[in-house]
């Protein structure tokens, strides 16, 4: 759990940026969008995640694989 009030959402509301400045160049490489729009999504996505309705999971899943 990430939401508001949740002990993870702390760390996600202090490493955000980070992770959106982190991404950007990928996704600007690959074409998935322009700068603008990327940055418009970004700025969007900092309101959410700062806002107090905001909730969310975070699904994390972990495959181990042994090789035959």
């Amino acid at each position: 759990d990430i939401s508001v009030d949740s002990p993870l959402h702390t760390q996600v509301y202090r490493h955000i940026s980070s992770v959106l400045d982190a991404m950007k160049p990928v996704l600007l490489t690959t074409g998935v969008a322009d700068e603008q729009e990327l940055d418009a999504l970004c700025q969007q996505m900092l309101i959410d995640v700062y806002s107090d309705p905001f909730q969310a999971t975070w699904t994390l899943t972990t495959m181990l694989v042994e090789k035959a």
